[in-house]
């Protein structure tokens, strides 16, 4: 999949409609080529990233035959993209103007010819968005699609004639805490996907973990075909639990390793349909949201206002992976909370793209690398493109860091500024290979390299006498500003 260019005609959030769309390259088959938003706090770059999502969002409404909230702040966008399922890339062109509701359009012969529908082909297969700390009002499309997934399947399980009846399954994820479990597990369920996740944390093997289900949460949950047979495959290499799966608590065991991975391969089909199927049954946790709660979060949406998913407590979850224990390479036995933040934040990025192979996937990352320490930022893109190259995906994220912006081409690099308004362009320098301090220079307005404290400091021991300046210049450490004292010593000679 490639992102070709996205256009925004009415206002959304801090952005305000585009002078002129903003176009993307079209990279070629199995290259990797991601796409780097980058500037200040507050410039719009996590906007963007919200504006992707929810058009998409309103195209999974059609698809799923749900009916568009009309919102009192009307989203009007087109975005164009090429998806490659065919082995060739197919392009399209999705709107939603003041004149024209929902549209896709699709080229042929050099021009774009509507549709007459949209299908689940022609959108990316799936959609998967990351937000660090609490700026995730991103997940807010994500979640919306959710609630329609889980009070479908809730449909069809209450009516005995539709037990059998298959809901799609959720196109876009949103990577939070809970995928988090489920991504932990999954990784270290692979030899492959394992291997990445080993070569940045101190996590060795994953030992055992429990999944629990419990259909009597606030809303007794009833299963259909779909859930039951989720259930039936985990039953078949749980080693503890299978004998209660029609109660309404069922609790599977399981043991890591070999044995564990060889079972997810024969039951499941592999690591990936492992996951997706945990996601399923994860997806049912939305079930123990009140329909009060979530009429209030559809009231705002409609005002244009966006507003993240709540946490369900664990008791009223009907979905819960618990007892997760690793070894650390180091022969320590730790649970779950043991990892960092870093490790945390490795599994739900890397460790998503790591199990996420299918072509034509679409990954939305607001600042993927906040808990990063700069070796670990520095490699980022390194294992990118090593786990992605040849997949035809696209990745678009959003950050702060300097090491990300140089390990991407300037044609993929966007440079947000806020000023009345948000100017979107491509720097005029070569960020590929690019020294960190003249990115920071040039893109971040950091004019020196050393903090502006010991800056302040310095400048006002400039102004003392030369004795006072000898005495005070072993305070500081060696750097450019630090210059401005030894010059200013040669002048009172």
């Amino acid at each position: 999949m490639n992102l070709l260019s996205v256009y925004l005609l009415s206002d959304f959030k801090s952005l305000k409609p585009f002078e002129e769309r903003i176009r993307f390259d079209d990279t070629g088959l199995n290259e990797f080529d991601p796409i780097c938003l980058v500037g200040l706090n507050g410039s719009g770059k996590s906007h963007f990233l919200e504006l992707i999502a929810e058009g998409f969002m309103m195209a999974e409404y059609f698809v799923r035959n749900v009916k568009l909230p009309q919102s009192t702040s009307p989203l009007y966008f087109e975005i164009e993209y090429s998806l490659t399922a065919t082995g060739d890339s197919t392009y399209y062109k999705l709107s939603n103007t003041k004149k024209d509701k929902l549209k896709l359009y699709i080229l042929q012969d050099d021009e774009y010819q509507e549709k007459n529908s949209i299908e689940y082909n022609d959108l990316p297969k799936k959609i998967l968005g990351y937000s660090s700390g609490l700026n995730e009002t991103l997940s807010s499309s994500f979640y919306e699609i959710l609630n329609d997934f889980s009070e479908k399947l809730s449909l069809s399980a209450n009516d005995p004639s539709k037990y059998y009846d298959i809901v799609d399954n959720v196109r876009m994820t949103y990577l939070d805490h809970n995928t988090n479990l489920l991504l932990v597990v999954s990784n270290l369920a692979s030899e492959n996907s394992s291997k990445v996740i080993q070569d940045y944390t101190n996590l060795k093997e994953l030992i055992s973990f429990k999944i629990e289900i419990n259909k009597k949460i606030r809303v007794k949950v009833k299963t259909n075909a779909q859930i039951d047979g989720i259930l039936e495959q985990l039953q078949k290499f749980s080693y503890d639990g299978g004998d209660n799966i029609n109660e309404d608590y069922i609790g599977f065991d399981f043991i890591g390793g070999k044995a564990f991975s060889n079972a997810i391969e024969k039951v499941f089909g592999g690591t990936v349909k492992f996951f997706e199927a945990l996601m399923v049954l994860n997806n049912l946790n939305s079930l123990a949201i009140s329909k009060k709660y979530k009429k209030w979060m559809s009231d705002n949406r409609k005002k244009g206002v966006l507003i993240k998913m709540p946490e369900v407590p664990e008791e009223d979850r009907f979905f819960n992976i618990t007892n997760i224990k690793f070894r650390t390479k180091d022969d320590q036995i730790i649970g779950y909370e043991g990892l960092s933040d870093g490790e945390h934040q490795l599994v739900q990025t890397l460790g998503a793209l790591s199990i996420i192979e299918e072509p034509d996937t679409l990954f939305l990352f607001d600042e993927p690398d906040t808990h990063y320490n700069p070796e670990w930022r520095s490699r980022l893109f390194a294992e990118y493109s090593a786990v992605c190259k040849g997949r035809n995906q696209e990745i678009i994220l959003s950050t702060h860091s300097p090491f990300i912006v140089s390990s991407v081409k300037k044609h993929s690099v966007f440079h947000f500024v806020r000023n009345k308004g948000t100017t979107i362009t491509n720097p005029t320098f070569q960020t590929f290979g690019c020294s960190i301090d003249i990115i920071l220079r040039r893109l971040f307005n950091k004019k020196t390299m050393t903090p502006s404290l010991p800056v302040q400091v310095m400048v006002e021991i400039a102004e003392k006498s030369r004795d006072e300046i000898i005495e005070n210049m072993d305070m500081f450490g060696e750097s450019h500003s630090k210059a401005m004292l030894y010059k200013k010593l040669e002048e009172l000679k």
